[in-house]
């Protein structure tokens, strides 16, 4: 009894040793299986890396691409509403005619495209020919424009042309929310009026208008 007892002992020892033989080895297996796994994802990491990389040095702009983006026009355009004649048998009437201008919109701008004349067929300048715009300045929510002496010198159109060319610039200008009157200036100087009909010697409210 006393060597059964014995050799069922020494047989579990025997098992416990394999067991724990075999234990090892699965955590070694294990381990080693986990090594290789971080391994290959440390060398996917640095593929990734390295593509990344690869395609910003690619796709970044050069100097020479930053000095030509700094140098290019702006090309970004705002609308604006101008008005102009249109002339029949029996009256003479505003019509609008909506212009593209470059950014940034300014009063200039505006008063330019006014200058300019209309591109619709059938309508006609509302500004005597050669009238320039010498300046503009802003004081205190006035817009002060200041045009050549062509715009007196040349005006022929009477008492109806005379209003309706200054309801041009005024309801052109309604577009610009910082201004409420306008000033008109001859040369730098203060005038009676464009063509003896209307009184423009004081700021004008453009809501008047």
């Amino acid at each position: 009894m006393a060597q059964l007892r014995h050799n069922m002992i020494r047989k579990g020892r025997v098992n416990m040793r394999f067991l724990t033989m075999v234990s090892i080895l699965i955590l070694l297996v294990a381990g080693a299986f986990v090594y290789w796994q971080w391994d290959q994802v440390q060398h996917e990491l640095t593929s990734l890396r390295q593509e990344l990389q690869s395609l910003q040095e690619r796709f970044s702009p050069t100097p020479e691409d930053r000095e030509l983006e700094q140098t290019r026009p702006v090309t970004a355009e705002h609308q604006i509403t101008v008005y102009f004649l249109e002339i029949t048998d029996t009256d003479i009437v505003l019509r609008p005619e909506v212009r593209s201008v470059s950014a940034p919109l300014t009063i200039a701008k505006a008063v330019d495209a006014v200058i300019a004349g209309p591109e619709t067929p059938g309508l006609q300048p509302v500004l005597p020919s050669g009238t320039r715009l010498l300046s503009v300045q802003i004081d205190n929510g006035t817009a002060v424009l200041d045009f050549s002496q062509e715009l007196q010198s040349n005006f022929n159109m009477g008492s109806q042309g005379e209003a309706l060319l200054l309801q041009s610039l005024m309801r052109t200008l309604a577009a610009f929310s910082t201004i409420s009157h306008v000033q008109i200036l001859l040369e730098g100087e203060t005038i009676e009026s464009i063509g003896g009909h209307v009184a423009i010697e004081s700021p004008l409210r453009i809501t008047d208008f």
